[in-house]
Parts: structure tokens; C-alpha cells; sequence
């Protein structure tokens, strides 16, 4: 009984929410397509493990810290090792802005925050990313844009995956249909 009140008092000090992934993933290309910012077809250069503060732009960086100066907990979470960072070449852009040759693409760390887990070095994806941060909400003080992060991001609740070929020629139909539409 007293271990279980002293947990139950620790778990409720913690400053960080708890993360849980779930995913209602459809296996429709078409609307992924429809709903996702951008797509690309690209290798995987490197891949390492990172602190959320490297996702940061230094300007995105000092927002967050001036916002939470006095919040050890957010502080906190900007040095754990969260994240996952995958350089990637991109060979295609399906659909978005136009990209760098190189890009970094950020995840989450473990699949209960609904990382993509299994990018390897050397391999072929086809990544559907967004501007935005999946993680926005532990940083809402902060005002964070898309233009304070420093790279793209995915999760395992989108249609990432390793290359496909029928996928790459249905993506390439969406994308040359969209652009007539333009």
C-alpha cells in the first residue's frame, strides 16, 4: 500500500505528459496523399539518436527557453535523447515544396510516441512528413512555426514505409494530376 501511494505521488509529479500512440492508418494512398504536406522517395544517409533541442532552430530554441525558464520539467525534455534524426537523400518529391538535395527527417524514439523505428541506413523509403512538430503541445507557450524547426518530420501513423514500387507509380499518378489541376 505505501509503495503504491509513493508511486502514484511520483507519477504525479512528473512534469512530462505521457505519450501513447495510436494510429488509425487507412491503406489508401490517395487520401494520405490528400492529407500529407510532403512526400518523398529518398535514401537513408545516416541515422542517430538526438535531443530535442536539436531540432531546434537556435531562434526556436530561445523561444522555448525564455517561454519555460522557469519550467525545469519542459527545460528538461529539450536534452533527452528523444528523438530520432535521418539524413536522407531525396531522390523524388511526390508532392510539397521543393527540397534540398539532403534533408533531416525527425521522429520520435519509441513507438509510444509513434516512431518510425525501422529506417536503416542505406535503405529506400518513400516518407510522408510534415512541417509541423508532433510534438507542439509539450511547447505551446512558446508560439513555435514551422520555420523554428530544423528538418521534417514523420511518425508511424503515416504511410511511411520502405520503397514500394506500386505505391511509387500510384504516387507519381497523384502527383501529375495534381499539378495539372494547378
Amino acid at each position: 500500500m505505501r509503495l503504491t501511494l509513493i508511486l502514484l505521488i511520483l507519477v504525479g509529479l512528473n512534469h512530462h505528459t505521457l505519450l501513447a500512440c495510436k494510429c488509425d492508418v487507412k491503406d489508401d494512398v490517395e487520401a494520405h496523399f490528400e492529407v500529407t504536406e510532403v512526400i518523398v522517395h529518398g535514401k537513408v544517409i545516416s541515422k542517430e539518436f538526438v535531443d530535442f533541442g536539436h531540432s531546434l532552430t537556435s531562434k526556436g530554441l530561445d523561444l522555448v527557453c525564455e517561454s519555460y525558464e522557469n519550467d525545469i520539467g519542459i527545460l528538461d525534455f529539450l536534452d533527452k535523447d528523444f528523438l530520432i534524426k535521418v539524413e536522407l537523400e531525396v531522390i523524388e518529391t511526390y508532392k510539397g515544396q521543393e527540397l534540398p538535395k539532403r534533408i533531416s527527417v525527425y521522429t520520435a524514439r519509441t513507438s509510444g510516441a509513434c516512431g518510425y523505428l525501422t529506417f536503416e541506413t542505406g535503405k529506400e523509403y518513400q516518407i510522408y512528413l510534415s512541417t509541423t512538430c508532433y510534438f507542439n503541445f509539450q511547447f505551446k507557450k512558446a508560439n513555435l512555426n514551422k520555420s523554428h524547426y530544423n528538418g521534417l518530420w514523420t511518425n508511424r501513423c503515416t504511410r511511411t514505409n520502405e520503397f514500394d514500387p506500386v505505391e511509387d507509380r500510384e504516387l507519381k499518378k497523384l502527383s501529375t494530376a495534381k499539378n495539372r489541376l494547378k
